[in-house]
Parts: C-alpha cells; structure tokens; sequence
C-alpha cells in the first residue's frame, strides 16, 4: 500500500510538470528518468538502494522490519515502476486534453 501511494502521487505530478513543460528539457528528463523506471527490474534497483543508501548511511535497516520507517526502501522499490507508468500515461492523457477544443 505505501508503494502504491507514493507512486501515484509521484506518477500523476510528474506527468503533469512534464505536459505542461512539453518539448523543453524538463519534459525530456523526466521522461527519460520514467523510460529507465519502467526499464530497471525491481530487483536490481532494490539492491542499488541498499548498496548506495541503507548500507553507507544506516537510515533505514536492510533486512527485518521493527519501525514504520523501515517500509521506505521496499516502497520505493515496488513503487518506482508504477510511477513511471503512472508519469507516461498522466503526460499523454494530458496532452491528449490540452489539443481537444
């Protein structure tokens, strides 16, 4: 459910930020950053997140689960593709809106 959450909010504005910025490099950046969300298995980027955040920093834990903080890295990780999903889509719908009459 956190996953989720985090990744509709995050997936609906940057597809909004990205139409509204349509053909400037914003929109190319953020785009590219949702290509590479929906490009990167979950695996590989949940391992990514405990290799260059967990692991340097010891914010969050790595494996087990005793504080609500330690859902952070597995949300991120279920989430990241929802919200490339989410951007690309919210982008065209909003696109498709904006030419209507």
């Amino acid at each position: 459910m956190a996953g989720f959450s985090w990744s509709v909010l995050l997936g609906l504005m940057l597809g909004v930020i990205a139409a509204l910025r349509r053909g400037k490099w914003l929109d190319w950046t953020l785009m590219s950053l949702a290509v590479g969300g929906i490009s990167m298995p979950a695996f590989w980027l949940g391992l990514l997140l405990i290799q260059f955040v967990a692991m340097p920093f010891g914010l969050f834990s790595v494996s087990g689960f005793s504080q609500p903080s330690d859902l952070i890295l597995p949300a991120i990780t279920l989430g990241s593709s929802v919200a490339a999903v989410m951007a690309r889509f919210t982008r065209s719908a909003f696109l498709e809106v904006a030419q209507e009459d």
